[in-house]
């Protein structure tokens, strides 16, 4: 596997927001192709374009947007997957050169700016490492060794004000097949009333200080709709977020895990209604109990015969008697 090819398949992994399917063994002639057809069905900026109705991004010149279907082409090239939340790929306008931006639209709910400035960075960090974890069954099928998370980079940015949080980890390969260049994960996610756009450069770890302005020009260039912004919150009409890092980091559907919450629920109710299963000592002191109830029935019924037998004999003493005086 070649440098090219292990970067991109490192890159991808981590940055589709989904976990792996299943991986088909590619050549570099396919990855090759992958982005041919990528730059043949992309945009050139300058130009606005629609985000999923609820933004737009104010793409710059030197730049080009790589349609959703054009970017799984390429992910399925590297034997990937690629979710829902996956819009499209930003590539440079002129050469492709290994690192690109990706876009994604995510269901989060409602994120206020206190939420933002109180996120955990620790459980911020094992979400983005447990999401490139989950991607290293298909790497397997690839031929490559596993990936793992490194440190930060940087320290993560709370930007309460302007509703963004930003991260940058590295990314390196693991295991005894290592040998590829470390990478570096850069990402912002841009909040807006009930979702939120997530742009992440993915480039290699000694690059990406050249690239990282270009992932800031995309950034500021994305810009909700109006009744799409953060400050068009309703309250006690739209719904306040629950698993922010589990949805923004981790990969998962904020209806995905509302669904296994509510199963959770469902099944918790059904075994609260259910009979429980009695314990060692309950279910001794019942049978203890129940023999000395069979004990006292016998005793019971013998003293109610000997009483009997008792009265029998005297009334048949007592006619004897009567029957010898008459005599």
């Amino acid at each position: 596997m070649t440098a090219f090819r292990q970067l991109l398949a490192i890159l991808l992994l981590l940055a589709l927001e989904t976990g792996p399917t299943a991986a088909q063994t590619s050549t570099d002639r396919e990855i090759q192709d992958s982005v041919a057809y990528a730059y043949a069905n992309s945009t050139a900026g300058p130009v606005t374009l629609p985000l999923r109705g609820i933004a737009t991004l104010d793409l710059p010149k030197d730049f080009v947007f790589v349609n959703a279907e054009a970017s799984r082409r390429l992910s399925h090239g590297i034997g990937n997957g690629a979710g829902d939340a996956l819009l499209g790929l930003i590539l440079p306008a002129n050469t492709f050169s290994g690192w690109y931006l990706v876009v994604n639209a995510l269901d989060t709910g409602h994120v206020t700016r206190e939420a933002i400035s109180k996120l955990d960075l620790v459980d911020v960090h094992a979400a983005v490492r447990s999401l490139a974890r989950k991607g290293n069954i298909a790497r397997a099928q690839l031929g490559s060794g596993p990936i793992d998370v490194g440190a930060w980079v940087e320290p993560p940015k709370q930007d309460a004000l302007k509703h963004r949080f930003t991260t940058l980890v590295r990314v390196f390969e693991s295991g005894p097949s290592m040998g590829g260049d470390d990478s570096v994960y850069l990402d912002s996610v841009v909040f807006g009333r009930t979702r939120a756009i997530k742009i992440s450069l993915m480039a290699g770890l000694s690059e990406y200080p050249k690239h990282r302005a270009a992932h800031e020009r995309i950034v500021n260039a994305v810009g909700f709709l109006p009744g799409h912004r953060a400050e068009d919150f309703q309250d006690g009409k739209d719904k306040l977020s629950r698993h922010v890092i589990d949805v923004v980091f981790g990969g998962r559907a904020e209806t995905e895990i509302e669904a296994e919450l509510a199963e959770e629920a469902t099944d918790a109710k059904r075994r609260a209604a259910m009979p429980r299963p009695m314990d060692g000592a309950t279910q001794l002191r019942l049978l203890l109990g129940g023999l000395l109830g069979v004990v006292a029935l016998v005793l019971l019924i013998f003293a109610f015969r000997g009483g009997r037998g008792e009265k029998a004999a005297a009334s048949t003493t007592e006619r004897a008697k009567r029957t010898a005086a008459w005599r």
